[in-house]
């Protein structure tokens, strides 16, 4: 934003180079010094931009605006002496192509979309070309968002059959293409109040009501605000947005999950920006299931459990409530519609008018939430059971009669065990002397739990039986050997 007096341009080299591309500027030697009428800000700077812009040799760059040419750049303290914290920013207003009107209505006050389809005529929709259409629609509250997604879920069935950006677009594409832009340049029409004032005197209560709601193909979040005076109340959409489901398959009740925290984002965005600390905020949705994942404190899975914990950051839980589908008015966004049905339904003025009712009735149901679906979510937990049965230890003997053999067996089954743990190395050679060694303990423990209960057992307690190192059943006995030494032979 403009925020100081406009200095004129001083000379220099970058005026030559101006007039060899047949650049004009207005201010060129004259003082423009003074208080500034109109202010620009940000959000109104980027549907200026042209994209047009050169580089001069001298250091400025030269952008073309709708309001005319701004040089940008480092400029010069003195005739002689360059300063490197000197930058100028002057437009050209010797323009007649484009009247601040066509951004902002300062008569009535009120927003408004300029669509100029007129560049497109006579030229072949591609991909490349549907994406600048679709991204040249500035509109940052959000009021034409069901029109807006339909070339967003056309661009999306376009990447899934991997046409290149300048290829023609199949038949059936293109005439949804061209049906959507013939009712394009109606949303012009669409002005909506500029002002909420929200400081004037008689305002009782001031609430916000975020829709979720969510579809096969996008999900999608809007914030109104209820103003309710003495006499009247008065509702109107702040922000809205939609946004096209991932091509990865996902399931609906994922997919309300994600317009709950879309909505719990754009409701502390709008609480910020319209400084309001302390105002009630209500969130409603037509997901029985994902309102059941928002309210109940459970061990849900990954996906499930990092939403609910921003939603939960972001919202109070007691602020969620259920609303029928028919009156959700996030509704339209999830499907989206023509520039036609959206002026007809205006739902950007709170259409249906319960909302406006004083006192509000919030269409609430009595559904039942489907607990298999709710439970589908919790966190999957992996048991081992490495207790068996006596009679389940005998399964190694049904392959082999040979002892040796069973053993072997015994240790291909850990060397398979180990090599699928390892991906860079698997092991394919002979069984070395370690793992028969290993597997053949392994075979003599199975042996003994089928037939001994352990140490305990009464039939071995003669034997003073003892468990070694590999937890393997030893017999404690006294050798002598020739030497007259006395050890524990097991």
């Amino acid at each position: 934003m403009i925020c100081n007096d406009v200095p004129s341009i001083r000379h220099g080299p970058w005026i030559n180079e101006l007039k060899n591309r047949k650049i004009n500027l207005s201010d060129r030697g004259h003082n423009l010094g003074g208080k500034i009428e109109i202010l620009i800000g940000a959000d109104v700077a980027g549907k200026l931009l042209t994209g047009t812009m050169f580089y001069l040799k001298s250091g400025p760059v030269a952008i073309k605006t709708k309001l005319g040419w701004t040089l940008m750049g480092k400029t010069y303290r003195n005739k002689t002496k360059f300063d490197n914290n000197h930058f100028m920013n002057v437009t050209s207003m010797f323009v007649n192509d484009m009247c601040i009107s066509d951004l902002w209505n300062l008569k009535d006050d009120c927003l408004s979309c300029k669509i100029n389809c007129q560049k497109i005529e006579g030229k072949a929709i591609t991909k490349r070309s549907l994406l600048s259409i679709a991204n040249h629609i500035f509109d940052p509250i959000g009021f034409t968002a069901p029109v807006t997604l339909k070339p967003k879920l056309i661009l999306q069935e376009i990447w899934k059959l991997k046409l290149k950006w300048d290829e023609n677009l199949p038949e059936n594409i293109l005439n949804q293409v061209k049906q959507w832009l013939e009712q394009l340049p109606i949303l012009a029409d669409i002005k909506i109040p500029r002002c909420l004032n929200l400081s004037s005197n008689g305002i009782k209560q001031i609430i916000l009501h975020v829709f979720c709601d969510a579809s096969k193909k996008a999900y999608a979040a809007c914030v109104f605000l209820r103003v309710e005076y003495e006499e009247n109340v008065f509702v109107k959409l702040i922000q809205a947005k939609a946004r096209v489901a991932p091509l990865k398959d996902i399931s609906i009740p994922r997919l309300e999950l994600l317009s709950c925290t879309l909505g719990t984002r754009l409701a502390a965005s709008v609480k910020n920006d319209l400084n309001l600390p302390d105002v009630r905020i209500y969130y409603l949705t037509d997901s029985m299931t994902a309102l059941a994942w928002i309210q109940r404190t459970r061990d849900w899975g990954v996906f499930v459990f990092n939403r609910v914990k921003e939603i939960r950051n972001l919202s109070d839980v007691s602020s969620w409530e259920h609303v029928l589908s028919e009156k959700n008015f996030a509704d339209i966004l999830t499907r989206g519609c023509s520039a036609q049905q959206l002026i007809y339904l205006r739902w950007w003025e709170g259409e249906p008018p319960w909302l406006s009712e004083n006192p509000v009735q919030c269409p609430r149901s009595k559904q039942v939430p489907d607990e298999n679906a709710i439970n589908l979510e919790l966190r999957k937990s992996v048991l081992v059971n490495t207790a068996k049965r006596i009679e389940e230890f005998n399964w190694h003997c049904k392959y082999f009669s040979s002892y040796l053999k069973v053993v072997r067996m015994m240790a291909w089954i850990f060397r398979f065990f180990k090599n699928a743990k390892r991906i860079d190395v698997c092991n394919t050679s002979e069984i070395t002397f370690s793992e028969f060694d290993h597997a053949e303990k392994i075979v003599i423990k199975l042996i003994q739990m089928e037939n001994f209960e352990g140490v305990t057992d009464e039939k071995l307690r003669p034997l003073k039986p003892f468990l070694d190192q590999f937890g393997i059943l030893r017999r404690a006995q006294k050798v002598v050997s020739a030497f007259g030494s006395t050890y524990a032979c097991e």
